[in-house]
């Protein structure tokens, strides 16, 4: 057995969340994106997603759509995550299938800028929302 490979790798981690404040008037700061590196921007309210629904977001990476990318999805009451992969446009949809907290993820590895001190570089991202009941809550 040979010696074990080495593995360096430099990483960041981005979050954004949407939480439901009083009720807000014509409130759509929720579809712009923030500026991260890599981001999830939701395609529609992400404060009045409801049971059944099947929620749209578009992945970007450097401001740009990123096509047939993986995205996890989990909800708080679920046992197991969810992969499904953005289409040609960067968009993925998941189908909100319980009512509570919910977290999106994906993750970029890629190798990292020349003269870098590592052998990968990943960035996370998550964005995390709470799927409704009914409409109105």
């Amino acid at each position: 057995k040979g010696p074990t490979p080495r593995w360096r790798e430099q990483y960041s981690k981005q979050a954004k969340s949407f939480v439901n404040v009083g009720q807000p008037a014509n409130d759509t700061s929720w579809k712009i994106p923030v500026g991260m590196s890599f981001e999830i921007v939701p395609l529609s309210d992400p404060r009045a997603i409801v049971k059944g629904d099947i929620a749209q977001f578009l992945v970007l990476r450097d401001g740009r759509p990123v096509a047939n990318f993986p995205v996890g999805s989990v909800g708080a009451a679920r046992k197991s995550a969810r992969l499904d992969r953005t289409d040609a446009n960067g968009i993925v949809r998941i189908p909100a299938t319980i009512v509570g907290r919910w977290m999106l993820r994906a993750t970029d590895l890629r190798r990292p800028p020349a003269g870098t001190d590592a052998d990968w570089e990943s960035v996370f991202t998550t964005l995390s929302l709470n799927v409704v009941a009914r409409r109105g809550l």
